[in-house]
């Protein structure tokens, strides 16, 4: 029984990273050296990019002895303070930033992107579409918007409206377009997405994100041939793109070469060694492969580089239950997991298992029967509800459960042995 769980990863543009709130690189005007203000925001512009947070802070706290409404200067601030992870200095920086400007676009957007980053997805959306209702031109705002809807709002069909119209605004630009795609797929109008990614192939033959993607999403329908060829052409542009060595290491994995995964796997983590998605990755097939050492340590990897990263704490307190061993950490994991995705079924079993494994068959029972309401229905969820049930001599609420759990995935073996020993009983 696979009980791998593999993160929901939303099809993006590059890996997963931090929201950060910068929204745009300064206008000319700002390396003039006649303007001290306008040149230590450059200064901080740069260090920001650099990630030299220190750097930046100094710098942007240089501008506003300058200029102490500077909103752009305010805005690194909360982008620094974010990185950081201090989320109060961050919204007192663009607080004070919307008190100077309430109406200014780059504000709003800012804030927008705060809010995002905050999981307020309502506040995120009304900040965006106040940002586009200020300015109609500012492209990062409805792309972001789009990707918010496409996203954590779960909101596809509007994703395509918005990025239409940011395409009205500019026709040649890359990002609206492949957020257009993705949005168009996720609505199931594949054919359009395919043709807006063979569009955009044609218009920018040195990006490597239009055959990724196309690749991508090839790959999700099951085309793996065609999927290897769109993925083979985005690393010919450019042979150390992440996203492409990536899918490129499931095309092989789905065709049992594991090795020839791993190496592309490793390969992605060794040109960015903070990419989590590489190291989540890295650590499922080593699980696979029965390799508990060396997955829990990509496992921990994972959280240490995106400590909201649920899948990682969930498969790591998988993997403790099933040893018996640090069961006290493995409840920590799993604790977190639920409580970064409380609608998630599948972290709910594994926190009950790990009850199990900790023999507390109460509270596993309650957890347990807590997730096989949850949808989508998942058959080792009912079989693991069951067997808790067994450990406490509750053997008509187990037949019952090892029967739900055949209804759901009549080819069960382990349910199905289950039943039929209680039914020898």
């Amino acid at each position: 029984m696979n009980r791998l769980l593999f993160a929901s990863l939303v099809l993006c543009l590059s890996g997963a990273q931090a929201a950060f709130l910068f929204p745009s690189q300064p206008e000319p005007a700002a390396t003039s050296a006649a303007d001290p203000g306008m040149q230590s925001y450059a200064e901080g512009v740069q260090a920001l990019g650099n990630n030299h947070l220190l750097t930046a802070e100094d710098a942007f706290k240089a501008a506003l002895k300058v200029n102490p409404r500077m909103v752009r200067a305010l805005i690194g601030l909360a982008d620094v303070a974010l990185r950081r992870d201090d989320r109060e200095q961050a919204k007192a920086s663009l607080d004070k930033a919307v008190e100077i400007a309430p109406n200014d676009d780059t504000v709003q957007h800012a804030l927008g992107l705060f809010a995002a980053s905050g999981r307020d997805y309502p506040a995120a959306e009304a900040a965006l579409r106040k940002a586009i209702e200020v300015n109609p031109a500012n492209l990062a705002a409805r792309n972001a918007l789009g990707g918010l809807y496409a996203g954590a709002m779960q909101r596809p069909a509007d994703a395509v409206g918005v990025y239409r119209a940011a395409i009205e605004v500019d026709s040649k630009q890359l990002e609206a377009r492949l957020g257009l795609a993705q949005a168009l797929a996720a609505t199931g109008q594949f054919g359009a997405a395919e043709t807006e990614l063979t569009a955009a192939t044609k218009a920018h033959p040195d990006s490597p994100f239009p055959p990724h993607l196309l690749g991508r999403m090839q790959l999700a329908r099951g085309n793996t041939a065609a999927a290897a060829a769109a993925t083979d052409a985005a690393l010919k542009i450019a042979p150390d793109f992440v996203p492409a060595l990536l899918d490129k290491g499931d095309v092989l994995l789905g065709a049992g070469k594991v090795e020839e995964a791993l190496a592309l796997y490793d390969r992605a983590i060794a040109t960015d060694n903070r990419n989590a998605t590489a190291q989540f990755k890295r650590g499922v097939l080593l699980q696979q492969q029965r390799r508990d050492a060396q997955a829990r340590q990509a496992y921990l990897n994972v959280i240490n580089i995106a400590p909201d990263f649920a899948p990682a704490y969930n498969n790591l307190a998988w993997m403790q239950a099933e040893s018996g061993q640090q069961l006290d950490q493995a409840g920590q994991w799993a604790a977190t997991a639920v409580k970064l995705e409380p609608n998630n079924p599948a972290f709910r079993d594994t926190q009950g298992w790990v009850y199990r494994a900790q023999r507390q068959f109460a509270e596993a029972e309650t957890v347990l029967e807590k997730a096989a309401t949850m949808p989508p229905p998942i058959a080792d969820v009912h079989y693991h509800l069951g067997v808790v049930y067994v450990d406490q001599k509750k053997t008509d609420p187990a037949r019952r459960a090892f029967k739900d759990a055949l209804a759901i995935d009549p080819k069960h073996a382990a349910a199905a042995a289950s039943l039929e020993k209680l039914g020898s009983q």
